[in-house]
């Protein structure tokens, strides 16, 4: 009649609550990953956008003051990374007998998540 339990092993309902609380972590873990992925993703995007405005400028001012006029499209879709985003080109003359231009390009991005613009201007003198 030895009546002897074992007292060495884990009980069932402390398992399942470990693995619960492991889930949960695992759950926000991976979260955080992809909320990291997507900013990232973000931030790529917007640094594209900027680089592909800047050329867009670079490209008025050099078809400005070659020919005194742009012979660029003013709008289109701007292809970077995996997306197409609309922009749109102006040309202001400040002063037209001396040479003064303002170009303006500005690309407007509108994502799942996310929604910004970039607008940058130059200004163009002989």
């Amino acid at each position: 009649m030895n009546d002897r339990r074992h007292t060495g092993g884990f009980t069932l309902v402390e398992i399942m609550v470990t693995a619960s609380i492991l889930s949960l972590g695992l759950v926000m873990i991976f979260r955080s990953f992809f909320t990291a992925l997507d900013a990232a993703a973000h931030a790529a995007d917007r640094l594209n956008i900027s680089l592909d405005t800047a050329n867009r400028i670079w490209q008025s001012e050099e078809s400005l003051r070659r020919s005194g006029s742009v012979d660029l499209p003013r709008s289109g879709t701007a292809v970077v990374g995996t997306g197409s985003y609309p922009w749109d080109l102006k040309v202001e003359a400040l002063n037209e007998a001396l040479g003064f231009y303002k170009i303006t390009i500005s690309h407007t991005v509108t994502g799942a998540a996310r929604k910004f613009s970039v607008e940058r201007s130059a200004y163009i003198s002989p």
